[in-house]
């Protein structure tokens, strides 16, 4: 699994999706409106195959886009950036 990190100043509306890298959509983590805080969201990749995966966050009318490379072998996540 992996963990997804967010801090919101205010109540937001939150969507947090993971991408393949042909832009597929893989998981749904969030997509609700969340209180102001801190959030860790931990995504159990299952059966995700090995390879570069992309996670959008998208916090009130702001997107955020990172990269995180999966490795079945080990089965970790690595951020990329």
């Amino acid at each position: 699994s992996t963990n997804i990190s967010y801090t919101l100043p205010e109540m937001s509306s939150v969507d947090l999706t993971i991408y393949n890298m042909l832009r597929q959509k893989v998981a749904t983590l969030v997509n609700q409106t969340q209180e102001a805080g801190s959030y860790t969201i931990s995504w159990e990749a299952g059966n995700a195959s090995s390879g570069v995966y992309i996670y959008r966050l998208t916090v009130g009318s702001q997107t955020f886009t990172k990269r995180m490379m999966f490795t079945f072998i080990f089965s970790i996540f690595i951020p990329i950036y």
